[in-house]
């Protein structure tokens, strides 16, 4: 039973983590994908809740906003950045491998459109990456 609202609880943050990013133009704001962005998130959303008495929704926000006050690192959330950057880097490469494979085998029309498409997909989601870095300031 605490379970189901327990998780009633953080979809019901993330909902409302949601539509609170959407008005966040608050020059207050702290650069996104940092600690301070996090917590800044979940006092938002811990606002909203007391302001709606949800008591469980509170509770839980709290718990969230404690945790990233104790563990959340800015390093580390740049060393994910970096490690997901490099695999969508490897994804490309090996992609592009594939597809140059298959062309170099003269495998039919098909298959090479098939490659040529994940490495589309591989280029986007790297592009992504590329992005989260930079909005976080390059790091």
């Amino acid at each position: 039973m605490k379970k189901v609202a327990v998780l009633r609880g953080v979809i019901i943050a993330s909902l409302a983590f949601a539509a609170i990013n959407a008005y966040a133009a608050d020059a207050k704001v702290p650069p996104a994908d940092t600690c301070a962005a996090k917590a800044y998130d979940i006092e938002q959303q811990l606002a909203q809740a007391r302001q709606h008495r949800n008591a469980g929704q509170i509770q839980g926000l709290e718990t969230a906003l404690r945790n990233v006050q104790t563990y959340c690192q800015d390093d580390d959330l740049r060393v994910k950045r970096q490690q997901n950057l490099a695999e969508k880097q490897a994804k490309v490469a090996e992609r592009k491998a594939e597809l140059r494979e298959s062309q170099q085998s003269g495998a039919d029309a098909d298959k090479i459109q098939k490659r040529q498409d994940k490495l589309a997909e591989a280029q986007k989601e790297l592009h992504a990456a590329q992005q989260e870095i930079a909005a976080a300031g390059g790091q």
